[in-house]
């Protein structure tokens, strides 16, 4: 399948086409101003309603940000994905990391920074991820996606973890409500230097 895919689907596009395939590849969720900003073009939103007519493995979908029905979403059917990211890392891995980058930014703009930290952390922009966190872990841990915030934290360094005070705590309180005593302190010395004197006083 995936060699039909590239011969008689990938290799039959225009060179410009198969860029904006190979570059947006990046990306689960696709609509025109993300894509633009990914590979500093204009025109995406028109290629992308092209492509869908033209039964590109371009498909159709429902917005991946709460409460944005201003924007027309689309994906990229799983195997033409899967294909189109091989062949950018083969062809392109050195770009691969900017891409994310101005996917992270985009959507750190447009106010999903769930998705602007999955991208950065793909991007290997890590100030940008625990800039993020240290905004946003305290109320995804709270929504009970512990997990999945743990699963970023440890993408970061020692150090890093020791400048992001209002995530240790966060952490330490999950971990408070689960009735997991025994891992709390580390959290807790970590999240001690960004605590502010007053509020340690009131404890």
């Amino acid at each position: 399948i995936l060699e039909y895919l590239t011969e008689e689907v990938l290799a039959q596009q225009p060179p410009a086409v198969q860029d904006f395939l190979l570059r947006t590849s990046v990306l689960d969720h696709l609509n025109g101003p993300l894509c633009d900003a990914v590979i500093q073009g204009e025109g995406s939103r028109e290629l992308l309603e092209i492509l869908v007519q033209r039964n590109l493995f371009v498909v159709p979908t429902g917005s991946p940000i709460p409460g944005d029905g201003s924007l027309y979403w689309f994906r990229y059917h799983p195997l033409f994905a899967d294909l189109l990211r091989g062949q950018m890392r083969q062809q392109q891995p050195d770009l691969l990391p900017l891409l994310h980058q101005r996917a992270a930014e985009w959507y750190e703009t447009h106010g999903a920074p769930e998705m602007a930290i999955e991208h950065a952390l793909e991007g290997a922009d890590m100030a940008r991820v625990a800039r993020l966190l240290e905004a946003h872990a305290g109320r995804i841990i709270m929504q009970g996606r512990i997990q999945t915030v743990t699963r970023w934290f440890q993408r970061l360094s020692e150090d890093r973890w020791q400048s992001l005070p209002r995530t240790n705590l966060a952490f330490a309180w999950a971990l408070l409500m689960r009735g997991r005593y025994g891992e709390i302190e580390p959290y807790l010395q970590r999240a001690e230097p960004g605590i502010p004197d007053d509020a340690r006083e009131l404890h």
